[in-house]
Parts: structure tokens; sequence; C-alpha cells
């Protein structure tokens, strides 16, 4: 085991040593280089002391190139602040009485507009039909309510079918002279009929009726309402004949014929009033009357323009008839009948309204154009204090800059200066590297010199071992031939202990040198080297040659790569190429970074000045509404993710928070968003904006607050035109004179109001407007 040992303590110092040799050398060659590389440094540090001084001496002739600060603009800007608070008194003033005037002719527009809208009802065909029913049935404005709860109802879909009524509505005649045989025909029971084809609507109709409460003068109004069950595509049949017939006598049609109805009202009024058996004659049937019903017995209902001839037979004897004679009545049912003393009174009304209009009206455009005046005046003075306060302003920015510059570049260039020479580490680096070189000799020195001693004791190591077992096989073989020979036995015998004490001090020897060994390798030797040791013979001659062998490759060991030199040179080289790419890159990003501060400076400042102006607006804004809010500059060191953060706070009991869809309401991201965008106005052009349903999901009271905000910022002098898409708005809402209302028509109702379009009509009232507004 102690040859083993020995050996695997050998190969482990071999290694040791090499690697300490490595790290030696490594050390020698980085001093060498950095040595050779002070003179390049020198020469950079000088220049970039020079570069400092030139731009140090630039920012100082740009700072003392400008020129100074204007004077007397704070005494200008106090005189026209003093005219603009002056104007602006006036102008509030201006504005009460404006305000007056226009509220008091806001009140007569809507007089004459309704007045305008009772003449249109008057005018309007089914209005005076259920007027005229109104006035002959005296019921007030009971028809008229009937009539619109059906056709709410319909319209709401709780009908089961259709409901038709009153009558008279659904009747359209075009022929004057058959009107007035309809009118008479027809009894006023059926003419205010309404009429239902499911007998659920009809209970409907008189159930909510029949609920509903009494006026002061008696019972409450309820309709007359019928319901169809027959099928209204029936064709009606004439059981005196056709009115073709009867052409010879001047007969053109039946009552049934001469009118326009829905086929349900038809039947209706065929049914109830006997139409299809009551004919319609013309001048000449007058002449030949009497002929006529002589020879056509049948006929028991004949109209002519004068008369109605009426034959019955009696129920008891057909041949006994009796024959009645009554003159047309012009009734005006269908044909309509309006209250001409009404009508003239409204018409009166009307034209008293639009005098007192007109006149009004030349008095608050004076006022408005003094009002304008004053803002062109106020205009110009405020244009003039902002021009006297940016020059000021400019002048100190861009000296502040300058100096802000000036300041920088002596920083840079005391900085420069600071830096020591690298020429003065020389002797410190010669130094080092002659420690390096003597450290590797004496390492060398001292491994061969212990590698040395090792050998030596090996071999006396193996020697006493050997004569030790010599020895020992000596004394059995005597001790068993001869126990007789006790002297010789003795003498061998202490021959053996000699023997044994050199074998032991040898084996001290051996105990040192591995003390030794285990100190150099941290007691931690290498299994590989362990084995290789247990592996030697036990021989003496193979030991000695296994220990020329061994000395062989300790020489070589220094050398054992003979590319090891060359592959330490190409990693150096490939190292100074790095740290010369190295050096390179960090004076790119150095210079990089100097140019990204320059760019930051010269738009930093002007961006914080008008996120600073915006977040007075918003701040401004959300205190009117009762809450508060901030707009701030949401900083990031890549300037992709600069970022503008509003941040807003709705309720006492919380602090400000940033807007984002999870955390505020819809109605309050609506909120917060118009506010932001008016105030953004001052800072942003643009020739227009526009605004669509930035109202939908707020509650009444933001609405109202943000629609006066929006007016205010929209209507004053130099702001952009404005447009608000919304498909309703709160009732009662202040409007200026400068604000606009575009209405789009439509609905049902559409195509019984083209007809009626007065292009002339509208486009006059659109230039009273604008002569109104200014």
């Amino acid at each position: 085991m102690m040859a083993a040992d020995l050996n695997h303590y050998l190969w482990m110092y071999a290694a040791l040593g090499q690697q300490l040799c490595s790290v030696q050398q490594s050390k020698l060659e980085e001093k060498r280089r950095e040595l050779a590389n002070l003179d390049q440094k020198a020469r950079d540090a000088k220049a970039k002391v020079k570069k400092a001084e030139d731009e140090l001496a630039t920012a100082a002739a740009e700072l003392e190139s400008l020129p100074p600060p204007p004077q007397g603009n704070e005494e200008k800007k106090k005189v026209l602040q003093a005219q603009w608070k002056e104007l602006d008194v006036q102008n509030r003033g201006i504005d009460t009485g404006i305000r007056d005037k226009q509220e008091e002719l806001r009140q007569h527009e809507d007089e004459l507009r309704r007045a305008k809208g009772r003449l249109s009802q008057i005018d309007n065909i089914k209005s005076q039909r259920l007027d005229t029913l109104s006035r002959i049935l005296r019921c007030g404005d009971g028809m008229r309510k009937a009539y619109d709860w059906v056709a709410q109802t319909q319209q709401a879909g709780r009908f089961r079918g259709p409901v038709f009524g009153p009558i008279l509505l659904e009747v359209e005649c075009q022929d004057q002279q058959h009107t007035r045989y309809l009118e008479s025909q027809v009894p006023m029971s059926v003419w205010q009929r309404f009429v239902t084809v499911f007998r659920e609507d009809q209970d409907l109709i008189n159930n909510h009726f029949a609920s509903q409460p009494g006026s002061g003068h008696g019972r409450p109004f309820c309709p007359i309402v019928s319901n169809y069950t027959g099928n209204p595509q029936t064709v009606i049949t004439h059981p005196k004949g056709e009115a073709q017939k009867y052409a010879s006598y001047g007969i053109t049609h039946t009552l049934d014929q001469v009118f326009a109805a829905p086929p349900v009202v038809k039947h209706v009024m065929t049914d109830e009033a006997n139409l299809n058996e009551a004919y319609a004659g013309t001048q000449y049937t007058q002449s030949v009357v009497e002929k006529c019903l002589q020879e056509n017995p049948q006929l028991a209902n004949l109209w002519t323009p004068e008369s109605n001839y009426s034959v019955r037979t009696s129920m008891y004897n057909k041949d006994a008839r009796s024959q009645s004679v009554a003159p047309v009545m012009q009734r005006n049912l269908i044909s309509g009948g309006a209250n001409s003393q009404e009508r003239d009174k409204l018409q009166n009304e009307c034209n008293r309204i639009a005098q007192v209009i007109d006149a009004m009206k030349p008095e608050i455009q004076e006022q408005l154009a003094v009002q304008r005046g004053n803002s062109e005046r106020m205009d110009k003075f405020m244009q003039e204090q902002k021009r006297l306060s940016k020059e000021v302003q400019d002048a100190a920015d861009n000296r502040q800059i300058k100096a802000t510059k000036l300041t920088y570049k002596q920083g840079v260039l005391d900085k420069a200066r600071k830096q020591p020479d690298p020429r003065q580490k020389a002797p410190e680096l010669q130094r080092a590297i002659q420690k390096c070189s003597q450290d590797i000799l004496k390492m060398m020195q001292s491994g061969t010199a212990l590698f040395q001693q090792f050998l030596i004791t090996q071999k006396a190591y193996c020697v006493a071992e050997l004569h030790h077992r010599e020895m020992a096989m000596q004394h059995a073989a005597l001790k068993n031939a001869s126990s007789s020979n006790e002297q010789e036995y003795r003498s061998y015998q202490e021959a053996v202990k000699r023997l044994k004490a050199t074998v032991a001090q040898r084996r001290d020897i051996v105990k040192r040198l591995k003390a030794e060994a285990e100190e150099k390798t941290n007691g931690q030797p290498d299994e590989e080297l362990q084995q290789a040791f247990c592996a030697l013979s036990g021989k003496l001659e193979e030991l000695q040659t296994e220990m020329v062998r061994l000395r062989a490759e300790a020489e070589g060991i220094a050398c054992a790569n003979p590319r090891v030199l060359q592959e330490y040179q190409e990693r150096q080289k490939k190292i100074a190429e790095m740290e010369a790419k190295l050096q390179s890159q960090d004076d790119e990003l150095a210079t990089q970074q100097e140019r990204i501060k320059t760019l930051h400076d010269q738009w930093y400042p002007d961006l914080l000045s008008t996120v600073k102006k915006i977040n007075q607006t918003f701040q401004r804004n959300f205190k009117d509404i009762g809450c508060a809010g901030e707009v701030s500059l949401a900083e990031h060191p890549d300037y992709d993710k600069f970022a503008v953060q509003i941040k807003v706070k709705f309720r006492d009991d919380e602090d400000l928070q940033v807007l984002t869809a999870s955390r505020q309401s819809g109605g309050e991201r609506s909120v917060s968003t118009i506010l932001y965008l008016i105030s953004i106005q001052d800072v942003t052009v643009c020739p227009f904006r526009v605004v669509d349903e930035i109202n939908q999901g707020m509650d009444p009271i933001n609405e109202r607050k943000v629609f006066m905000q929006l007016v205010e910022s929209a209507c004053r002098p130099g702001t952009p035109q404005c447009f608000l898409l919304t498909p309703k708005l709160l009732p009662a809402l202040p409007f200026t004179a400068a604000v606009q209302v575009l209405q789009i028509w439509n609905g049902p109702t559409i195509k019984q109001l083209v007809g009626s379009f007065d292009q002339a009509k509208v486009l006059g009232t659109r230039k009273r407007i604008r002569g109104y507004a200014g």
C-alpha cells in the first residue's frame, strides 16, 4: 500500500504544479497586455479632455450670444389685464340682458309654436273630423282621447288584431256629391263607431273606458265598439241589382261603391246603413225619377243631387207602397268643418306673437354686436398678454437651457481631467510582471527539488523493504533448520531489528513526504492516480524499471502537449480582440447615451409643460362637477412606454384611482373621457372635433354638468367646430347663440308629412334664424 500511496501523491502533485504554473502564466500575459495598451489609453484620455474643452467653449459662447431679456413686459401686461377686466364686466352685464331677452324671446317662440301647432291640427283632415265628431256628440275631448288611446295601444301590440275607427276617419270619398249622399245615408252612431275583428279586443276597449273615472258633469265617455265576425274579403252583393242595370236613368253607383275604406269598415257600413241597396243618381236621374221608380218598383232608396227618394212596401200588402222625398243635407262630416272663429282667433294670435318676436330680434342683435365687439377686443388683449408672457418665458427658457448645457459640459470636462494618467501604472505593472516571473521560477525549482528527493526516498524504501523480506525468510529457514544455533539466531535477530529500525526510519520519511503531498492537494488525492499506484508491482526490478519510466514522464511534464503554447497564444489573441471590441462598444454606448440625453433635454421640458397645462384644466373641470382628478406623465426607461396617466375620484371615501375599464363604471369612464378631451383642447390644433354618444351611460346630474362644460369650451373664441352626436338630450339644457341643433326627422308619419313639406317656408325660417344669430 505504501508504494501505491507514493505513486498517487506523485501524480497529484505534478497536476497541481502544472495548474499553478498555468495560473501564474495567465496573470503574467495579462499584465504584459495591460502594459502594452497604456499609451493608447493615455492618447484616448487626452482626446476626450480636448473634446470636452471644445464643447464647453461652444456652450459658453452660445450662452454669451443670447440677447438680453425683454424689459417692460410686466407693466404692459398689467395695463392690458385691467382693460380686459373692464370689458369683461361690461360683457357680463350685456350677457345678462341678452339672456333675459333670449328667454323672453324663447317663451314667445314657444307660444307661437303652440299656436301654429293648433292651427295645423285644425287644418289636418283627421283632426277636423275628430273635432266635428266631438262637437256633434258634445263629448268634449273624449273622442280624441279615445282615438289616441286606441292608436297607442295598437302600436304597443296589445291588440290581437287590427282595430279601426272612428269610422268617419277611415272613409275617403273624392266626389263631393257622393260625399253628401254618404253623409246622409250613414247614421251618426255608425260614424263614431270603432271596429274590431276579435272579441277580446272589443272587450279590452270597453273595459278600459268603463273603468275610467267620470268627470264632474256625469259618466265618462265610452265609445261604441262593434266586432265584425264575417269575412272582409267577401264581395258585397247588390240584391236590387247592379248600378249598370239602371244606367239609362242616370244611376252610376250604389253607395258602397262611391268611397274607399278598409274592407272591414266597408262591410260594417254596408251592413249597418244598407249601402248596397242605396243608388246614386245624377241630375238626369232627378228629371226621370218618377219614371224610374214606376218602372223599377224594386228600387227603395234613390239619391239625386236635390232629393232622396225612399219607397216603402207594406209588410202585409206588397201592392201598398208609400214614397217619401227628403232634401239632401250638407252635413260636412267627411269634407270637414273646422271652427272658423277659433281658427281666425288663433291666426290673429300668431300674427301678434310674430310681430313681438320681430320687434325683439333687432334689440338682441344690437346687444350681440356690442358683445362681439367687446369680445374681439378682449381676445386681442388676451393674445397680446400671451405674446408678452411667451416672449419673456421663451427668453428665460432659452437661457436656462444654455446654462444647463454649460454646467453639464463643465461637469464632463472636470470628470475627464480628474482621470489619472494611465501611464502612471507602468512601474506597478512592471513590478507585477517581474514578481509573476519569479514566482513561476521558484515554483518550478521547488517542484524539481521535491521530486528528486521523492525519488531518492522511494528508492531507499524499496531496498529496505526487499531486505526486510529476505531476512525474514532466512530467519524462518534457520529457525526451522536448527533450533540449536541460538547465538547465530540472535545475531540474525539483531540484524532484523536493525533492518526494522531502518524500515521504520524510511517509513517516517515517507509519511513526512505524504503529509507534504496531502498539504499540497488539500487531503483529496485523485482516485485515478490512487488506482494507478496500487497497480504497481512489489518486485524491486519492476519498481526500478517503473521509476525510470516515471522519471522520463516527469521530465516531460512541462511540455506534455506540443500545441499548448500555440493554443495559449491564440486564446490570448482572441481575448485581446474581445477586449478591444468591448472598449469600442463602451465608447459607442457613452456617445449614444450623451446623444439621448441631448435629445431628451430638447423635448422633455415642453412635454412636462404640456401635461401640466392639461392637468390644471382637468383638475378644474373635475372640481366643477364635485369630483377630483389629475393627469400625470408616466415615465419609463424605455421611451416607447411613456404614457399619460389619468387618475379620478368620484367618492369622498376613496383615493385617486387610475382610470381603467375594470375599476370605474361606464358612466364614470364617459365623464372622465369627455373632460379629458375638453382639457386637451387648448394644447391641440385640429379643424373640427366629433364626439359620438358620449352622454350614453351617464346619470342625469353628471350629463348636465358635462354638457355645460362641453358647450362652454366649444363656444370659446378661437376653438374649432365641435359636433356632438347623440340619440337623446336632457330637457331644458342651456343653449347659447353659438349652438345649433340639427334633428333628423324619421318615423311612421314621415310619409304623410313629405307631401306637405314647403321648402320655401323652411328656407325663410332658416334665414330668419341666421339673421337672429348674427
